[in-house]
Formats: C-alpha cells, structure tokens, sequence
C-alpha cells in the first residue's frame, strides 16, 4: 500500500514538472491558479510577470512577481497568495507595514489636528516624539513584530539621546504617541486589536518644584527673551532634548553656544 502511494505521489510530481515546463516553453500571456484565486498575467510589451490574487473577504490585490520565467513567477504568485491568506488568519493586514508607514500616516492625521487648532496642543508632542525618537528608531521594523525587548532598548537609546531621565510628565507623552500610533495602525486594518504590542515606561522621575525663581535668574530671563535667536533657538532645544525653561534660565548654555549671556 505504501510503496503504491509513493509511486503515485511521484508520478504526480513529474506530471506538474512536464507541465510547468510546457508552460516555461510556451510563456502564455495569462494563468489561472488555485481555482482561479490568483491569476498570472504579462502585459504586452513587458517582460515580467504580474499578478492578482483575491483575499478572504473577496477584494482583489495586485502585485509584481518581479519574474520573467513563468516558472518562477508561478512559485512568487503562490507564495504570495499563501502569506496573505495566511496573515489574515492571524488578524493581520495582507501586507506588512513598517513602523516608517505607519508613522507617515499617522503624523499626517495629527497634522490636520494642529492645522486645525489654535496654539500648542498635545498633538505638537506626539509629532516630535513619533518623528524624532518612534522613527528614527525602529524605522523599517515591523510594529507586530517588535517584543518587550526592542522596547526596552528604545527607551535606554531615548534616555541616552535625551541626556538625562525624563519625567514622568514626559514618558506620558511618549506613551501617549505610542499609543497613537498603534491606534493609526488598528484604524487602517495594518493590524488586528488582537495582535499584542508592547507598552512604552510610564514612571519617570518625579517633577521637582520650588517656590519661585532668584534675581539672577529673572535678569537672565529678561535677557534671553529679548533676543532674537531665542525663540528658534528654545524651540530647536526641548526638540531635541526636551529642556524645560526652567533648566534653559538656570543654565542658558544648553540654549545655544551661538548666545551668550551679557
């Protein structure tokens, strides 16, 4: 019984080589695989080979095998096709996205929400923290992908970059845009709500207060703000650095080494 199956088995698979290779020699123009699920095609004039394939809620993707040789655009078309079904299973997006995506999608969301506001809103925040920390980053990482490892990276690499703990005022912040952007990729159907991400830090250092600020500190305020790289200047530093002004009148030399106190 065994050796029948095996010979069966064989004798399939040299009827599918003889057949893809009839197919190799003659290069048709269009084919219909898994009962017509994905369809293989060459436009005229082109020399490789493209293809569509239908999804589980029946909407058609096309793609490029990047394959000249039917044979292999074949294997690519199938291939594809599997991965997408596949990851639709799972409650992920057909195709991948990358943190980068993502990012420019949701940055241009939050760009309408201060275009539409008057003043600094938490948007401004969420805008720095995904474009100069979220993108630069992780960048061309998959957001499904990532593990309580790349996070807890990225928050040392943040930390490092900031030169100093942020407080806990400024992780909410940073967990608030996190946040954001998972939601942008729920919203686009990237991922599925199910698909578990990991969360950024929120206990910082805790924010210190005092009663008011010294002579010599408002003379220096004073100073600072009639100037005329101050405000482009003071902008450019808690970007980068997250500097409040506080820190900037106790020690303007974080502003910019191009100011110099009088």
């Amino acid at each position: 019984m065994t050796h029948s199956t095996d010979t069966e088995a064989v004798t399939q698979h040299t009827k599918l080589r003889v057949s893809v290779a009839a197919l190799a020699q003659e290069q048709p123009s269009i084919l219909y695989l898994r009962d017509g699920e994905v369809v293989l095609y060459r436009r005229s004039r082109r020399l490789l080979y493209q293809c569509r394939y239908r999804l589980a809620d029946g909407t058609w993707h096309r793609v490029s095998t990047r394959k000249a040789s039917v044979e292999h655009a074949i294997a690519v078309a199938c291939d594809l096709y599997d991965e997408a079904r596949y990851r639709q299973r799972l409650g992920l997006a057909h195709r991948t996205h990358t943190v980068a995506q993502i990012a420019a999608v949701c940055c241009a969301e939050l760009r309408v929400k201060i275009d539409g506001s008057t003043g600094k809103t938490a948007s401004h925040d969420y805008l720095s923290c995904i474009e100069r920390y979220f993108v630069t980053y992780f960048g061309e990482k998959r957001l499904e992908q990532l593990t309580h490892t790349d996070v807890r990276e990225f928050e040392l690499w943040r930390d490092r970059q900031m030169r100093r703990k942020p407080a806990t005022s400024t992780l909410n912040n940073f967990t608030s845009a996190w946040n954001k952007l998972i939601e942008t990729a729920v919203a686009r159907g990237y991922i599925s709500e199910r698909v578990p991400v990991p969360k950024l830090t929120a206990r910082g250092e805790k924010g210190r207060t005092r009663p008011a600020f010294t002579e010599q500190e408002v003379a220096q305020f004073v100073w600072l703000i009639n100037t005329e790289e101050f405000a482009g200047a003071l902008a450019r530093a808690r970007a980068h650095n997250g500097i409040s002004l506080l820190e900037l009148v106790s020690d303007p030399k974080q502003l910019t080494p191009t100011i110099r106190m009088p």
